[in-house]
């Protein structure tokens, strides 16, 4: 074969070759722009989505509904004698819930009424002192001292001359030992009766001295200071029997019944839990990154969980200033000096704007939120608003 009919064959088959790349190079292209084309739709989607339904939006599912709930528990000890409301029963402030077996308070009432009695008795009798003391003695009662004085002297005499007379008789052999000694034991204590008069009767011819005065004075005020001290337990006891009816505190609904008519309480023990609707509120938590473009008074969307097709509105009245974190029983720090970063959770508090009365809401019922950034009457200032 000659080199021109080489040549010629090798030029046909690199057009052929050329020819068959062709369509191949199209159909890459197309898929390129395909391609494109797809890449361009998504992000116009998502430029869309974020635009519609992100942008401006801060949402959230760590919500649910809170409110004003309080245990109702007795100020004083005792046993429950009667419930007088159930689980769900609407109450009124001031209406009557249960009451406490009051027997032994009132026990008590009638132990501090006459601790009261006895101690009034000490007053009247601490006053008749302070009048002697203070008027001196009566003629009267020197005279019966002095009456007194002179009888004890006879005696006195009469046990001396006994003695006297045993003891010669015991000297001579004519008496015995035991009526000496007994003779002599009665002139020692005619003897020491007769001091005692007499000593008496010299203080009362002297008259009051400054000191009894005042130790009758400070007596007064110490029986006067156990009648106070006295009226004080009655009253305390009066409160303590008062205090066994237990009423509502507020207008709301019973919602839970924790003891029945016989079991024993005591303050702070919860007998009945009460929820005041008219103060449902929201309480949520947001992520910390979110805490700038959240403020007070922006408006939120309330998708509850309980009732799918009911959509609430409200907005953000309080925004609480201390992570979760910081009220946690486990401290966030390690105590092995390790550190690992977590978001922290943000509370906050919305107002519910338009809520419904004729369904069960009540805490605890779960939520999702969708806060509406700026939609407050004022934005919050940026930094360089602040440094100016």
């Amino acid at each position: 074969m000659s080199r021109e009919e080489s040549d010629s064959n090798t030029g046909d088959e690199a057009e052929g070759k050329a020819a068959a790349a062709a369509p191949a190079a199209k159909r890459k292209a197309k898929r390129i722009i395909v391609g494109l084309v797809v890449l361009l739709i998504l992000a116009a989607g998502s430029l869309g989505y974020w635009m519609l339904f992100v942008r401006g939006k801060v949402t959230t599912d760590d919500a649910r509904f809170s409110g004003r709930m309080v245990d109702v528990s007795p100020q004083v000890p005792g046993q429950i004698d009667k419930v007088l409301v159930k689980e769900g029963d609407w109450v009124q402030k001031g209406q009557l819930l249960f009451t406490l077996d009051k027997s032994s308070l009132e026990a008590h009432v009638a132990e501090a009424k006459a601790a009261v009695a006895t101690a009034s008795v000490g007053v009247d009798l601490a006053r008749d002192q302070m009048e002697k003391a203070v008027h001196g003695p009566r003629k009267a009662e020197i005279a019966a001292s002095r009456a007194t004085e002179q009888r004890l002297a006879a005696q006195l005499d009469l046990a001396k001359s006994n003695w006297e007379r045993s003891q010669n008789l015991f000297s001579q052999n004519a008496s015995t030992k035991a009526v000496l000694d007994r003779s002599r034991a009665e002139y020692d204590s005619a003897k020491a009766a007769h001091q005692q008069a007499l000593q008496g009767l010299r203080l009362l011819e002297q008259g009051t001295r400054s000191e009894d005065i005042d130790a009758a004075h400070t007596a007064v005020k110490i029986a006067e200071a156990k009648v106070a001290q006295a009226r004080a337990s009655l009253d305390a006891a009066l409160v303590a029997v008062g205090h066994t009816s237990v009423a509502a505190p507020f207008d709301g609904v019973v919602v839970r019944r924790w003891l029945e008519p016989g079991s024993a309480t005591a303050p702070g023990r919860s007998v009945l839990t009460v929820f005041d609707p008219s103060t449902l509120r929201i309480d949520a938590n947001i992520e910390e990154k979110n805490l700038h473009d959240v403020d007070v008074g922006d408006k939120v969307d309330i998708d509850v969980d309980a009732y799918p097709d009911l959509h609430l509105a409200g907005e953000v009245s309080q925004i609480l200033q201390a992570t979760n974190s910081e009220f946690s029983l486990i401290p966030a720090e390690g105590v092995s000096g390790t550190f690992i970063k977590v978001a922290q959770r943000i509370p906050l508090r919305v107002t519910i704007l338009n809520p419904p009365n004729d369904l069960l809401l009540g805490p605890g019922l779960s939520v999702e939120l969708t806060i509406h950034i700026d939609s407050g009457p004022a934005s919050r200032p940026t930094a360089a608003m602040a440094d100016q």
